[in-house]
């Protein structure tokens, strides 16, 4: 399994970061395919623990541009797996 990692690097700048925390995402198959063709823009993100699972907000995915009528509609929270 080949693992993605993506980095805010100017949050690292702009913000003193006081914990990291490396968690994994749910995502479907045409957001995994716009990510590794470079459609992840994590510059509004953020993320925040509720309900005891770890949430990330405003991170946008472009749609597959070669996608179908499966791509699912942008979404700007995502979750951490169970």
């Amino acid at each position: 399994m080949k693992v993605l990692e993506i980095q805010n690097r100017r949050a690292g700048h702009h913000y003193s970061i006081l914990e990291s925390i490396e968690a994994g995402l749910v995502l479907t198959g045409p957001e995994i395919k716009s990510i590794r063709a470079g459609g992840g823009d994590l510059a509004h993100s953020f993320g925040r623990i509720e309900n005891g699972e770890a949430w990330l907000h405003s991170f946008h995915i472009a749609p597959y541009s070669h996608g179908n009528r499966a791509n699912p509609e942008p979404d700007p929270s995502k979750t951490s797996p169970p």
